[in-house]
């Protein structure tokens, strides 16, 4: 169920909303200071089951946040990873974490991904200064556009 968000909305009445949300709902926002006061809600109430979009006047998709599913299994068929691909993605993982704890943000731009402080925060001016560096990702990285054909 979408659920849209007046931007005159308090705190508390956010809260609320967030709080009394069926599951696997979708919050639209119009502005980027309602898209953060959801997010911190979610964070709040603990909601793992809800979804948020950032839209713009015309309804057109601007951001947008998904719940994980932690109902994944452990350790997937040996046919669709190795325990050695499993184990690279758990560094890689833990390599995020260490970028989180040194407020580092990681962002796909363009056809690779940069690293900047988080406190300078995102803008095509800051992911172009030179405080963005490029992290060399050895050709894994690749980004998706969706409409990309499909196999």
């Amino acid at each position: 169920m979408n659920i849209s968000l007046s931007n005159s909305l308090r705190a508390t009445e956010v809260l609320r909303i967030v709080k009394d949300a069926a599951s696997d709902s979708t919050l639209c926002c119009q502005s980027e200071r309602q898209f953060a006061l959801v997010k911190i809600a979610l964070l709040k109430s603990q909601r793992a089951d809800l979804s948020i979009q950032l839209q713009d006047a015309q309804g057109s998709l601007l951001k947008q946040v998904i719940p994980r599913r932690k109902n994944k299994p452990e350790s997937p068929a040996s046919e669709e990873l190795s325990n050695s691909q499993i184990k690279a993605i758990k560094t890689l993982e833990s390599a995020f974490r260490q970028c989180q704890a040194e407020k580092l943000s990681i962002v796909g731009f363009s056809d690779g991904l940069v690293a900047l402080p988080e406190k300078l925060g995102l803008s095509l001016a800051v992911l172009s200064s030179t405080s963005a560096l490029d992290v060399d990702a050895s050709d894994v990285y690749k980004g998706f556009e969706s409409d990309c054909d499909e196999d």
